[in-house]
């Protein structure tokens, strides 16, 4: 995490006038890779890795499969095929969402609402 220390919207008016339509253009795009990577950086922030108090996981051995069990959720959310097991974390996101963590996997996000699991 870094500290902002120079104001990327104050280096827009330092460009030279007499630079190049090109020049200027990659210049406001990288300025603009430089806030996405700062918004990132925010909402990374925000996600909470490690033993979440309202969820966990669980696995049925009559059909085996790996399931998120949410407290006060009506069902549970059962995960694809491959997840859980070694490696399988959960992370809390803001807005009662969380996040299935698998190495060598994409993320999922899980509702625990509907009970649906999607990629992230």
């Amino acid at each position: 995490m870094s500290e902002k220390v120079i104001d990327p919207a104050s280096l827009l008016e330092q460009v030279r006038p007499e630079a190049s339509a090109r020049n200027r253009r990659l210049f406001e795009m990288r300025l603009a890779e430089e806030y996405d990577a700062e918004q990132a950086e925010q909402r990374a922030k925000d996600v909470k890795v490690g033993p979440v108090p309202e969820a966990q996981l669980v696995y049925n051995t009559t059909t085996h499969t790996t399931g998120v069990a949410i407290r006060g959720a009506k069902r549970v959310c059962v995960l694809p095929k491959g997840y859980g097991g070694a490696g399988c974390e959960l992370a809390a996101i803001e807005g009662n969402l969380f996040v299935v963590i698998q190495p060598d996997k994409p993320a999922l996000l899980i509702d625990p609402e509907t009970g649906t699991t999607r990629r992230l």
